[in-house]
């Protein structure tokens, strides 16, 4: 986890420098794809209430993304979920806390 904690610093310091990352999100997303295989990663889905644009699911999505042992966040504003993936089964509830103290409400779906 800690690599990929590395890479997705790697890439936003990048991105400052470069702008377009679209090669190098493809080979992070590759990566994350063979870490996932080889490690007791699991996906989460949590189902958040209040969205209702397209600032409301970047603000749950960086909320997620700032809590650790948190990769691939994805948020679905239409269907009003957030899915994530991690190795540690305490982010569950802190992840429903940062959704919350964002201002929406989540739960485990």
């Amino acid at each position: 986890m800690k690599a990929m904690k590395e890479l997705k610093q790697n890439l936003h310091e990048l991105h400052a420098l470069h702008g377009d990352l679209s090669s190098f999100v493809v080979a992070a997303r590759a990566m994350n794809l063979i870490y996932l295989k080889g490690g007791a990663m699991k996906k989460v889905v949590l189902n958040v209430e209040g969205m209702s644009c397209g600032h409301c699911s970047a603000t749950v999505q960086k909320a997620l993304e700032a809590l650790e042992n948190v990769t691939d966040v994805h948020v679905d504003l239409e269907g009003r979920k957030a899915h994530f993936s991690t190795d540690d089964d305490s982010v569950v509830p802190k992840a429903v806390d940062a959704v919350t103290q964002a201002g929406y409400k989540a739960e485990p779906a």
